[in-house]
């Protein structure tokens, strides 16, 4: 044996974990990505404890939970999504839209249909999350989808940076772009539960702070009728932002950061990575114990 792989043996590889304690609250998952491995990292929700961590490499995204509080994680270098119980760490589901690079997904709360965008431009809608999915594209100027989200009726909106954001309504065959009244670049978009509007976060010049646009959605036509400023938010390319309540979470460096919502301002740090080696958090998603 190479003292080589002699050093590689004894080097303690990290795993997954999870505290019995976990699986009893609301929890917030944290998905970030080194160059040579990936992580979810998970705290209850609003204490902000560690309480688990899900190793599972392969460049993790998006995240996104149903009603059930499963989680979903998209793995961008993977071409898949994998499926975990709220509070586990075994893999309990997962779906392939190889060879596409997946980013963002997001759950039907009326069907329990999965939907994963990715950067070549096109939507897969999973049925009941499994299975043989819909392929569905939008004509645009864009590289492709980053986010998703769905409305309370089953509606889903997509976030095409550098183009629009398309729409598939509820049983439609097509996805259309809305007609916006005002100018963004989108990225991140989470339709509001409580307020009954889009948010989304578009891309901004660098050094400014990120701007959450409060979209009404009529038809094909999409109004702007409030912003939200997050202070001390300063990814030019919005990574996920996600709504809790009268909260709004979101990155800072290795920090998870809350803000008011939707007042904005000044925010609060809520959790620290627990690592320093990533190379940025993506995705962000509140799982509801039940």
């Amino acid at each position: 044996m190479s003292p080589s792989a002699t050093v590689a043996q004894n080097v303690k590889q990290p795993r997954s974990w999870m505290l019995p304690e976990a699986k009893r609250e609301d929890l917030l998952y944290v998905t970030s990505t080194s160059f040579d491995s990936g992580a979810v990292d998970v705290f209850s929700y609003p204490r902000g404890k560690q309480v688990g961590a899900i190793v599972l490499g392969g460049e993790p995204m998006g995240a996104c939970a149903d009603r059930a509080g499963n989680v979903w994680i998209t793995r961008f270098r993977m071409a898949s999504a994998v499926e975990y119980a709220h509070g586990g760490t075994t893999q309990i589901g997962s779906v392939n839209i190889y060879p596409n690079t997946p980013w963002g997904c997001a759950v039907d709360p009326t069907t329990g249909n999965l939907a994963v965008t990715n950067t070549e431009g096109s939507v897969y809608v999973f049925p009941n999350s499994q299975g043989e999915p819909g392929v569905y594209t939008v004509q645009g100027d864009g590289w492709g989808f980053t986010f998703c989200t769905y409305d309370d009726s089953g509606d889903l909106f997509a976030a095409a940076p550098y183009s629009n954001i398309a729409e598939l309504p509820k049983g439609g065959n097509e996805m259309t772009n809305l007609q916006l009244d005002f100018s963004i670049n989108p990225w991140s978009i989470q339709w509001d539960e409580r307020d009954k509007y889009l948010a989304v976060a578009g891309a901004k010049p660098k050094g400014e702070p990120t701007t959450i646009y409060h979209v009404n959605v009529s038809g094909t036509t999409g109004s702007l009728v409030g912003t939200t400023l997050l202070r001390g938010s300063t990814k030019s390319y919005p990574p996920q932002y996600w709504i809790e309540g009268d909260k709004i979470l979101g990155p800072k460096g290795n920090l998870v950061e809350s803000w008011r919502y939707p007042a904005g301002g000044r925010s609060r740090r809520f959790a620290h990575l627990s690592k320093d080696d990533h190379a940025g958090i993506y995705g962000i998603v509140v799982s509801r114990a039940r």
